[in-house]
């Protein structure tokens, strides 16, 4: 979640945990608690973290022209459905208009949004335009996002729950930055260990107990809820090198300070499409040359061999190999 700052006790609030199951976040929070032991003392003593928050460091990562998966959103029905409102600092239940976006090459994502917007055609305006920047969010990062809950106010977006939050008055206000919030908070939803996430807490664990410190300051605060979504868009910055807009010397700062985290993401081996595809490499690699450990999963196309990959063979090399097609 980004927007102030909120004080520890808060944090559940934060995370949205479940109506159903009021102690889901406490439990995790408890568990995440001895891992992150592990990392507070050495990271007290390390350099201050290079970023504030950050969603914050270029809004060059997605832009309306990147690719979208999207690929239509139609009506179902105007509906009962539960979702969280931060106005009401908890769970409403409204008849709300429901709208199911279809999407390339990943699952389907009901959109919700409440009756406050009066039409059908208005809620309908809302789900299209969020439809679109979140089938620019990497696969990887869409693989547990069931529904996406539109509210008005200007208030925080939020993750968890298989879902992802979104107040539009907020997002108006910070629309050259949408795209790198809702990745933000597409990694809570479907990495975060927290939220059973593709991560594994284990390999994160140890990946942060070897880094030297937290790659921003709102990571550095909230160590057992943020630390893994505020890692996450620097990891598709740097895997995206200068194609992201971020300078050199950001994403050497990047890779000097969380290395070990980035590693633990490519382990995962999180599907960045259509994000890393953009723009389309044009390459004059060929088939069984050395890549480079930022390029691991990089598709590349060339015109001699067609696209090619970087893969971590069994024996440990990093080599382009041939890939089936640049998508």
């Amino acid at each position: 979640m980004y927007g102030a700052l909120v004080s520890s006790d808060v944090v559940i609030v934060d995370r949205m945990s479940s109506p159903a199951s009021p102690t889901r976040s406490v439990w995790v929070i408890t568990l995440l608690a001895l891992v992150v032991a592990l990392v507070i003392a050495p990271a007290a003593r390390a350099d201050p973290p290079p970023f504030e928050g950050t969603a914050w460091i270029a809004s060059s990562v997605i832009t309306p022209q990147s690719p979208s998966d999207l690929m239509s959103v139609a009506f179902v029905a105007v509906a009962p459905r539960t979702t969280y409102d931060r106005r009401a600092n908890g769970w409403v239940t409204e008849d709300s208009y429901v709208f199911r976006g279809t999407y390339h090459a990943s699952r389907p994502i009901d959109f919700i949004v409440d009756p406050e917007f009066i039409s059908q055609e208005a809620a309908g305006a809302q789900a299209n335009r969020f439809a679109q920047v979140v089938g620019q969010l990497p696969r990887g990062c869409r693989t547990q996002i069931d529904a996406v809950w539109l509210h008005r106010g200007d208030e925080s977006f939020g993750g968890g729950n298989r879902s992802l939050l979104i107040h539009t008055d907020y997002a108006n206000q910070n629309w050259a930055y949408v795209e790198e919030l809702l990745v933000h908070e597409c990694a809570h939803t479907s990495l975060d260990p927290g939220w059973s996430g593709s991560v594994k807490e284990s390999v994160w664990a140890k990946a942060m107990a070897q880094d030297p410190g937290f790659i921003s300051k709102y990571a550095a605060d909230f160590p057992m809820t943020e630390d893994v979504a505020e890692s996450f868009l620097p990891y598709a910055m740097w895997k995206m090198g200068g194609a992201s807009g971020v300078g050199s010397e950001q994403l050497a700062t990047m890779e000097r300070t969380i290395s070990h985290r980035f590693e633990a993401f490519d382990s995962t081996a999180i599907d960045l499409r259509p994000l890393l595809d953009w723009p389309v490499r044009q390459s004059s690699h060929s088939p069984g040359e050395a890549c480079v450990r930022s390029d691991i999963g990089a598709r590349v196309n060339t015109a001699t061999y067609g696209w090619l990959r970087c893969a971590k063979r069994s024996d440990g090399r990093l080599l382009w190999v041939r890939a089936r097609s640049g998508r």
